[in-house]
């Protein structure tokens, strides 16, 4: 899992929920989810919100139907922290031998998927009304994920609590 401002920032750079010509194969809420009224009068950052807490909603409900000896749940900013503590534990539960850390940094330093293109502000710059909205969509699944309700720097790393 990946904190939500991450998320919703590449999302929005990328122009989903926005014409985008992969929007008719994105997901979007069925009638019984709360979020399907609103729908059509929502912006891009308050779907992606709801894009952001449908999406880890639905592997938390798998990791609950599944043997915990069978779940690992890392997340993003665990699996690429410079330490490589999470990518010992996933070789662990892999039952693999972990890559030497020299080889693991080299690896996490290339960004194979980085968003470039796109203006949209960092989490510190968001304003009062996009925090909330973010908290009124997510909050609940934030708080499950151990994300604090606070702000936090993008370049300070991203803070989990």
């Amino acid at each position: 899992f990946r904190h939500p401002a991450g998320v919703i920032r590449s999302g929005i750079r990328r122009d989903w929920y926005r014409n985008h010509s992969g929007d008719p194969d994105r997901i979007e809420p069925d009638p019984s989810d709360p979020a399907h009224v609103h729908w059509k009068e929502w912006d891009a950052f308050s779907k992606m919100c709801w894009y952001w807490r449908a999406v880890n909603e639905f592997a938390l409900r798998f990791k609950n139907t599944t043997e915990s000896r069978r779940v690992l749940s890392l997340s993003f900013e665990e699996l690429f922290d410079s330490d490589a503590a999470a990518l010992t534990s996933l070789s662990g539960f892999l039952g693999v031998s972990p890559p030497a850390k020299e080889r693991i940094r080299e690896l996490l330093a290339v960004r194979f998927n980085e968003q470039v293109d796109g203006a949209f502000p960092d989490f510190d710059a968001w304003s009062e009304d996009q925090v909330e909205t973010l908290h009124r969509i997510a909050g609940s699944t934030m708080e499950k994920l151990g994300y604090a309700h606070e702000r936090f720097s993008a370049g300070a790393g991203w803070r989990v609590g």
